[in-house]
């Protein structure tokens, strides 16, 4: 690499502060409690969809080109949708027509989620093994919490250019572009530097099934689905809560800049905490469902307390799980296969936030907040399943 990690972690921050400003703005207008809720469906659907379609494309690209121009190249596609996302956004109301958020909601979850699925997976296994790093779980955890130290600044940046300027959407998507093509610059430049780094997802064919097999029942994937159906939905759905309970703008931005802080804190004391990556997503589980709990009495309870009080053990929660059950299934391939495991997880992830979208989707007009009671208990199970079964690595040695 032509940089540190110290100071790409610098560069990699600026870049999810623009994307963080971006995305609470875009995510207001989305939340507008005048439009259909089907909007927030389309645009969750629309994410796994063309998420699971990025994972595939990169994973062949990363074969033809490498890890670092797979990135390289998604980077470049993501500035490209950021300036996509502003010109369809364009509201000089101050509030999007109805067809104007569906094409919104298509541009910022469809176009910028098929751009992170190609590159996703290969930046997860290239920061996990950055020259000279020692601890791949204290690793990931690094950059996590650059990642949401950025959302925890980026609402709070976006917050306010809300409030200076309908045309919010277009600033911050033109500097969030300028970023990623920043970045992009940095991982083509590192190619001539790294020639020799390889990344591959696939095992041999004599062991592909009872591999698929294993990975299947691991409880690692299950517990990112899980977290994807309940973590992953109800902070979509945040905005529209926010305002079916009657809150102020202030009181979103306060609980997102609090969500993404405490994941920065869990990011960064969490492999000291807990040695145990099974313990570490155990445990934060239980955090997850706690805070479904408290963003559900929130609905009913009025003021910020509760939305701050889940935000709070919600963001430290999800930043320990993540960490914790990536490092898991990367840990269950091959030493030259990792990034399979990088990929298994936002496959699990993915599909996780389609079945929330569509349950909360049906649902969330009849029951408002109360939806998410049930979605509680799924985290408790998937704790109680990581301590009682084995992981996928443990079932082929056995095998």
């Amino acid at each position: 690499m032509i940089l540190s990690f110290r100071s790409f972690w610098w560069i990699a921050l600026a870049s999810n502060v623009a994307a963080g400003a971006q995305g609470a703005a875009v995510a207001w207008f989305l939340g507008d409690e005048n439009l259909p809720p089907s909007v927030l469906v389309v645009f969750q659907l629309s994410s796994v969809i063309s998420g699971l379609l990025g994972i595939a494309v990169g994973s062949g690209a990363v074969r033809r080109i490498g890890p670092l121009r797979t990135v390289s190249v998604a980077m470049l596609l993501e500035a490209t949708l950021c300036i996509v996302v502003a010109l369809v956004a364009i509201a000089p109301t101050g509030s999007l027509a109805a067809p104007q958020a569906y094409a919104t909601a298509l541009a910022a979850g469809a176009g910028i989620s098929f751009a992170a699925g190609v590159g996703g997976p290969s930046w997860v296994a290239i920061v996990s093994r950055w020259p000279g790093v020692t601890d791949e779980k204290a690793q990931l955890l690094r950059d996590n919490a650059q990642l949401q130290l950025g959302r925890f600044i980026g609402p709070i940046i976006g917050g306010w250019v809300l409030i200076l300027t309908v045309f919010s959407v277009q600033w911050l998507a033109a500097l969030n572009a300028l970023t990623f093509i920043l970045v992009g610059w940095f991982f083509w430049a590192s190619k001539s530097h790294d020639d020799n780094m390889q990344v591959t997802f696939y095992r041999p064919a004599d062991s592909y099934r009872l591999v698929v097999e294993k990975t299947i029942r691991d409880p690692a994937v299950w517990g990112f689905v899980i977290v994807a159906m309940t973590a992953d939905t109800i902070r979509t759905f945040l905005p529209r809560l926010i305002r079916m309970a009657g809150e102020p703008e202030w009181v979103f931005m306060a609980t997102l800049a609090l969500l993404a802080l405490s994941a920065a804190v869990g990011g960064a004391l969490g492999g000291r905490l807990l040695q145990s990556d099974r313990a570490t997503a155990a445990y934060a589980l239980v955090g997850v469902a706690t805070s479904i709990f408290a963003w559900s009495a929130a609905a009913v309870v009025p003021g910020p307390t509760m939305w701050l009080l889940g935000a709070a053990i919600m963001g430290i929660s999800v930043a320990l799980v993540s960490a914790a059950l990536t490092k898991m299934l990367m840990d269950a391939q091959a030493d030259f296969f990792r990034a399979r495991g990088a990929a298994i997880a936002m496959v699990a992830r993915t599909v996780g936030s389609a079945a929330g979208g569509a349950i909360v989707g049906a649902t969330l007009m009849g029951l408002g907040g109360l939806t998410f009671v049930p979605f509680a208990i799924l985290p408790l199970f998937a704790a109680m399943a990581l301590r009682t079964r084995r992981s996928c690595r443990e079932e082929l040695d056995k095998a």
